[in-house]
């Protein structure tokens, strides 16, 4: 295995050269962006003012509901198998869902992607009608913030998109309402 390494089309992570899927997305490498699902993000054409996933911070709770069924089943004989196996899951999904969300700010466009639920999420910048921060204790505790996004054009329905779980909430919504002032 070579250490040289290649851009996805799709998140922009790099890869192995070899690698036919992406390992952060899942998508394929050697085909364009969108071009097997039949959509067209064109992200890679724009430039990306940033990139970002939810903090694992965000995922926090069901982290510990997690661990908590895994000593349960570990230390009570009644919870034993089902308990564990819950708790593990519960572990996997939060990682799986986390790892699997790619937020991204570009000139034009604000875009969400979750490859586990298998959908992107694209709003002109000039089409936004709102931003607003959501914050709640466990978020403000963590110093984090989800921001959300919407959009609505006449004779069609309203697009959001929520980005949850950020760090760096007040950078991005400066970034985006900068973007709709120019």
């Amino acid at each position: 295995m070579s250490d040289e390494t290649t851009k996805c089309p799709s998140c922009g992570e790099e890869n192995p050269t070899d690698a036919m899927q992406c390992e952060h997305c899942g998508d394929s490498i050697n085909e364009p962006a969108g071009s097997a699902s039949g959509q067209n993000t064109d992200v890679e054409a724009e430039t990306i003012l940033w990139r970002g996933r939810p903090s694992y911070l965000a995922y926090g709770i069901l982290y510990i509901f997690g661990v908590v069924f895994i000593v349960l089943g570990a230390l009570h004989s009644f919870f034993t198998a089902w308990s564990i196996a819950l708790g593990v899951f519960l572990i996997v999904v939060s990682i799986m869902d986390r790892n699997g969300k790619v937020y991204v700010i570009t000139g034009t466009k604000i875009i969400s992607k979750a490859n586990m639920h298998r959908y992107i999420v694209e709003i002109p910048v000039k089409k936004i009608t709102s931003i607003n921060l959501q914050r709640g204790i466990l978020e403000k505790l963590f110093g984090l913030g989800t921001v959300k996004i919407v959009s609505e054009v006449a004779k069609r329905p309203k697009v959001e998109i929520v980005l949850k779980g950020i760090s760096n909430w007040r950078e991005i919504m400066q970034k985006i309402e900068w973007l709709g002032n120019n």
